[in-house]
């Protein structure tokens, strides 16, 4: 794997990384898209705006959905994403307002 683009530092500094439970569920997140290229594929995530390169045995491995949870890749089946991001708003509206 290899960092295209690093995460935006405020996002990071209020959801921290995101911790893997062995009881969840996950699934892809509504910020998650990938783009098959010819070497592998390049991986967004559109809340935190990182971007990775992973090759093509990487992409098909499934020990990569642990790191791509902790990034906020995927997330707990049950998670509700458009409220958390509403939070993460207010909190930089709060911090940028001060």
């Amino acid at each position: 794997m290899k960092i295209i683009s690093s995460p935006i530092k405020e996002v990071i500094d209020i959801v921290g990384t995101q911790l893997v439970q062995e009881i969840c569920t996950p699934r892809i997140s509504s910020f998650y898209y990938d783009v098959k290229i010819k070497n592998g594929y390049v991986l967004c995530n559109t809340l935190t705006k990182e971007i990775l390169f992973v090759d093509e045995e990487e992409y098909h491995d499934d020990g990569i959905k642990n790191l791509l949870f902790e990034k906020w890749f995927y997330v707990p089946a049950d998670f509700n994403e458009m409220s958390f991001v509403d939070d993460i708003r207010n909190v930089i509206k709060y911090i940028t307002v001060r």
